[in-house]
């Protein structure tokens, strides 16, 4: 289970490598059916991705969280356990000082969403 995970989490990285200035990444495997995805992605425009996941058959733990290359918050999705109140709780996201319900989501999800609006930036910023 872990090993095809971070299989097509390097995938992942590999597709969008073009959209990456930098990355440190790390998978570790803890073992067959759990692992921990951790590190730091600088974009082309500057922005950054910080996450960590924990992966296992009884537990999805994620914070990934992105911001512009002033620390300036973008999104940021996570489990944290408040927003009780969310109806998919503990999935939830924040945009600002904004907090609202989210769809469960990995890291490939993150990285194909953040994807999707830098092209959008990059594309408006030479139109």
């Amino acid at each position: 289970m872990i090993h095809s995970y971070f299989r097509r989490v390097r995938d992942k990285l590999k597709e969008i490598s073009p959209l990456i200035k930098s990355e440190n990444v790390t998978l570790d495997v803890v073992s067959a059916d759990m692992g921990i995805l951790k590190g730091r992605i600088v974009l082309l425009d500057g922005s950054i991705l910080d996450f960590r996941e924990i992966v296992s058959a009884a537990e999805h733990d994620y914070r990934f969280h992105w911001m512009d290359e002033a620390n300036k918050l973008i999104i940021r999705w996570d489990t944290a356990p408040h927003h009780r109140q969310l109806s998919n709780f503990p999935f939830h996201k924040h945009t600002g000082k904004e907090v609202y319900n989210s769809e469960e989501l990995d890291f490939i999800g993150a990285l194909e969403y953040i994807k999707k609006d830098l092209i959008i930036r990059l594309h408006n910023k030479f139109v």
